[in-house]
């Protein structure tokens, strides 16, 4: 049985069309460039007291989030929301700094992006007459992802934050 060594325009389309596939905003299987998680910073809080749920984004390298106020209307922003639960009041949302960067194929104004690690605050209170027990406060974090030549479908990461109310 004779191999055959794959001709060069064979080779030369798939590297096209996997460049191609990146290029027109699919990413490729498997690649996660931003994990999410969330902790309650103290986790244990009395009824009435106060604490603040610490939203991690982490974005490796090579990409970026949007800011949560870009300066380009047309792109999506990132968003930490709070989902309503009773016997807890939800602060004003606190987002990092976002970092300025060129990337000229995706917009010829600077873009304010998030890059590396960043964490959003979401300052939260319990009211005095919440039961004491073990609450699971949901947060939902919105972001669109792109690297310096494409934007990707934006996604949805919801997260569930443990909260002990004490007496």
């Amino acid at each position: 049985m004779k191999l055959l060594k794959p001709s060069v325009s064979v080779l030369s389309t798939a590297i096209v069309a996997l460049a191609a596939s990146v290029a027109f905003g699919q990413v490729p299987s498997g690649l996660k460039y931003v994990s999410t998680s969330a902790k309650a910073e103290p986790a244990t809080i009395p009824a009435g007291g106060k604490s603040t749920i610490d939203v991690k984004l982490s974005v490796i390298s090579g990409f970026h989030i949007n800011a949560a106020k870009p300066k380009d209307p047309d792109l999506i922003p990132t968003a930490v929301s709070e989902v309503v639960t009773p016997g807890f009041k939800f602060g004003a949302v606190i987002y990092p700094k976002a970092v300025v960067i060129n990337a000229p194929s995706l917009s010829q104004q600077p873009l304010l992006v998030y890059l590396g690690s960043n964490i959003v605050k979401i300052p939260i209170t319990a009211s005095k007459s919440v039961k004491p027990g073990l609450y699971k406060l949901s947060v939902s974090v919105q972001y669109q992802g792109c690297n310096t030549s494409a934007c990707f479908p934006p996604k949805t990461d919801n997260i569930s934050v443990p909260v002990v109310v004490t007496p």
